[in-house]
């Protein structure tokens, strides 16, 4: 309340002493009430005083957090705010609402389908932590540079003739932010050339790639669920693209899934590394037409690896 009557022009804690502060001064008591009466001579100061133009920024702002008040403090805002508090509606003009109900609409709306939560986790999260990436998560991947897989990379050509929307899927990148986060970490070989010409206004590649990572998930979620080895009531995501909550044989175990419409899946996540580094995680990829498992024998043999660098 203090804040408010300051925002609304009047400097009340100049009246007031700490409460430490101890002195016998009659008829020198502030309360709550006092502080709601200032707060109602002005506000409605500020109705009577307004024309047909649209209201003041710092007004609206102002409104809100008295507004705010209320909701928080509802017994007491009833108490000493009265007529104030009953007709609280005037405080919110009817293009303030449609203004906040499009603004949340448009943000829930996003071209890459964030949800509530994560839009509040993302704007709480500092700028620089977004781009951060992790010291060992760094070194992990200047190791996986530099081993075999490294060598298939560079001398896969597919990739020099290979559309946005095709490195995008082979990749499994369905946001921007993972798109940044590739550029970062897969720089100094052949794939990080093509990343770097993907625009960064890709979104209908972006939709793309995470509409096929959840058509992979579904398929293959189906696909097990008629294997009897395979328990998966509690399908749950530890993260986009890799599966918690599955049973084998009545024992825990994670799976990653990829999609393989282009005939090849890069792994690069370290969420993806982190669960394929257990033995109780399985690589399924799916193409909509075929789900299947890729053992240890199948990437050998796919990749023509024969020897593995420990």
């Amino acid at each position: 309340m203090k804040d408010i009557l300051e925002e609304l022009g009047y400097n009340y804690r100049s009246e007031l002493l700490a409460v430490k502060i101890i002195l016998n001064i009659e008829g020198r008591t502030r309360s709550p009430k006092n502080a709601a009466s200032e707060i109602v001579e002005r506000v409605q100061n500020i109705l009577r005083n307004e024309g047909i133009g649209a209201r003041q920024e710092t007004t609206k702002q102002v409104f809100e957090k008295l507004l705010l008040w209320f909701h928080e403090h509802e017994p007491l805002a009833k108490d000493i705010f009265g007529d104030l508090y009953e007709k609280r509606h005037r405080l919110r003009s009817d293009e303030e609402i449609i203004a906040d109900i499009k603004f949340r609409q448009s943000l829930l709306n996003n071209a890459n389908d964030y949800t509530e939560q994560e839009i509040l986790q993302l704007i709480n999260t500092p700028r620089a932590e977004l781009t951060q990436i992790p010291e060992e998560e760094l070194q992990k991947f200047e190791r996986w540079k530099q081993a075999e897989n490294k060598g298939i990379l560079e001398k896969d050509e597919v990739f020099d003739s290979a559309n946005p929307q095709q490195i995008l899927i082979r990749l499994g990148i369905y946001s921007l932010e993972h798109l940044e986060k590739a550029k970062t970490l897969l720089a100094g070989t052949a794939v990080y050339e093509s990343l770097h010409h993907i625009s960064t206004n890709s979104v209908e590649y972006f939709r793309c790639v995470r509409d096929l990572i959840e058509r992979a998930k579904k398929n293959v979620k189906t696909y097990l669920s008629t294997d009897p080895d395979y328990n998966c009531d509690r399908w749950a995501e530890e993260d986009f693209t890799v599966i918690k909550g599955v049973t084998k044989n009545d024992l825990p175990m994670k799976i990653v899934v990829r999609p393989s419409d282009e005939r090849q899946v890069i792994i690069f996540y370290d969420s993806e590394f982190n669960a394929l580094e257990s033995p109780n995680t399985e690589l399924w990829i799916d193409n909509n037409i075929k789900q299947e498992i890729l053992t240890l024998g199948k990437v050998l043999k796919y990749t023509g690896i024969n020897r593995i660098p420990l």
